[in-house]
């Protein structure tokens, strides 16, 4: 991808974008490229305070992603680090048919868990964040949606190249 967007998180602060979704999902993909640049401390790609559904590096997903808290189910990491300065395509998708959320990292199935729908995103859903007045790491992000269906690992596949 080209050049996406920073956020920055000033010391002692707490940064991040309200994604405005507020709405029961049965089906659902949050995908989005996704870069780290330097710091440390955890860096959030997604969190929903009402039910703690989020996704993470750093703290207990290490310099990999972890999800956690998936309705129903179970926490999903993908360990390789990721903190290398290039960008990486992330996708988690919650399909009620299967009962699975499945974490895609480069388009690569990482892990699965149970998932029982729905997921009820509340007003504080928010994205593109991180929490905590120790942290630094700076991050970027491009392309950052939020789907109301179960993309495919062919869907996935198809959005890094540029053709979804």
């Amino acid at each position: 991808p080209g050049s996406g967007f920073h956020l920055l998180n000033p010391a002692g602060s707490v940064n991040h974008v309200a994604a405005g979704i507020t709405t029961s999902l049965t089906n659902a993909t949050i995908e989005f490229f996704w870069k780290f640049t330097s710091g440390t401390g955890t860096s959030y790609m997604w969190y929903d305070a009402p039910t703690s559904f989020r996704a993470f590096t750093n703290g207990v997903a290490n310099a990999g992603v972890m999800v956690r808290s998936t309705p129903g189910g179970t926490d999903v990491a993908h360990t390789a680090s990721l903190q290398n300065g290039q960008w990486h395509h992330i996708a988690f998708v919650l399909n009620a048919t299967s009962s699975q959320g499945r974490l895609y990292v480069d388009g690569a199935l990482a892990g699965t868990t149970t998932y029982t729908a729905p997921i009820a995103m509340g007003t504080t859903f928010a994205v593109l964040g991180r929490a905590g007045s120790a942290n630094s790491a700076t991050v970027g992000f491009d392309r950052y949606r939020v789907w109301s269906q179960a993309l495919t690992q062919a869907q996935i596949t198809s959005i890094i190249a540029g053709s979804l």
